[in-house]
């Protein structure tokens, strides 16, 4: 008889967090304008995930926007997701008592990890070059909210 695997603890994500993440992004870019895709200057792209509201979205970053005045970016709030994709991962958050910061972290850098593995070649025309294989996670230290996949040209 086969041994059932146990279930991961409380404070860590599901093996299947990161697909959630991938679904979640790939359906909010397929979401965001097609005229924001065609500008010449995008840049890169945003993923913000705040399981305090229950949201999260894309913004598209062009080669003006200042890095650090994310509300002023000319594609700001590109797409915004009801998060039924993330449902889980909002519950895990939402359920924790003990150290929500830690398992905010665990959540983000699945998140993370997703939206490094999406072709981002699908949803920009003319194609964007290959994205840098490093994220810059955005916010104030220790209150990361954001993670960012840059593009080179």
């Amino acid at each position: 008889m086969a041994k059932r695997k146990k279930p991961p603890p409380a404070d860590q994500s599901s093996p299947s967090a990161r697909e959630n993440f991938r679904r979640e992004i790939k359906q909010l870019l397929g979401e965001v304008p097609a005229e924001q895709w065609d500008d010449p200057d995008v840049r890169g792209v945003l993923y913000d995930f705040t399981p305090w509201h229950r949201m999260s979205s894309v913004t598209i970053q062009t080669r003006d926007d200042d890095p650090h005045d994310i509300g002023a970016w000319k594609y700001y709030f590109s797409a915004e997701s009801d998060g039924s994709l993330i449902r889980e991962q909002y519950e895990a958050w939402h359920n924790e008592e003990a150290n929500k910061r830690l398992v905010y972290h665990r959540l983000l850098i699945e998140a993370a990890a997703a939206l490094l593995s999406i072709d981002f070649g699908k949803y920009i025309n003319p194609k964007l070059p290959t994205p840098l294989l490093n994220l810059r996670a955005m916010g104030t230290p220790g209150n990361y909210t954001k993670v960012r996949v840059l593009f080179t040209r």
